[in-house]
């Protein structure tokens, strides 16, 4: 029972192992390094 609700609640963990974390989305690629620069500036600022 415990094994069907994890397998529901996330699938990529399903088929991985349960124990291990799921793995972090990776970023959307930025339009331009211009556009990259300024919003990392303002994320670190």
């Amino acid at each position: 029972m415990l094994f069907a609700r994890n397998a529901r609640a996330s699938t990529a963990r399903a088929r991985g192992s349960h124990r291990a974390p799921a793995p972090a989305p990776a970023p959307a690629p930025a339009p331009s390094t211009d556009t990259a620069r300024r919003g990392s500036f303002v994320r670190a600022g």
